[in-house]
């Protein structure tokens, strides 16, 4: 089971950045729970994600449910990269939760490999 970062979006302090740090070449869930800044009665219609830093974070396999959306993120080269999810509800509205990922280098390994499966 993968690890899920998860960014708890608040109807009230709408600034918040989710601040996420990663090795080189991890791949993780992302998400966004938008359960406490959608009115009631309303829902999540579509989810679009958006990044800034494609050599950085690399971007699949978007889900979006009634309350969240997720994505897998795959941490590429290091650096720095933004990411927006606009959760698009059925009312119209448009809601956006920010990430900023930081993608470590991840120290090189040269010579012999050996690969343990459970």
């Amino acid at each position: 089971m993968s690890r899920v970062t998860t960014a708890y979006v608040s109807a009230y302090q709408r600034d918040r950045v989710h601040h996420s740090r990663f090795y080189r070449f991890e791949k993780r869930t992302l998400t966004a729970n938008f359960t406490a800044a959608i009115p009631s009665g309303e829902a999540i219609d579509s989810a679009t994600w958006y990044c800034n830093g494609t050599s950085v974070a690399i971007m699949s396999d978007a889900i979006a449910t009634t309350k969240a959306s997720s994505i897998t993120l795959t941490a590429n080269a290091s650096g720095q990269a933004l990411i927006k999810c606009e959760a698009l509800l059925t009312d119209g509205q448009v809601i956006n939760q920010l990430f900023a990922i930081t993608s470590l280098p991840a120290p090189y390994f040269c010579g012999e490999t050996l690969t343990a499966s459970a």
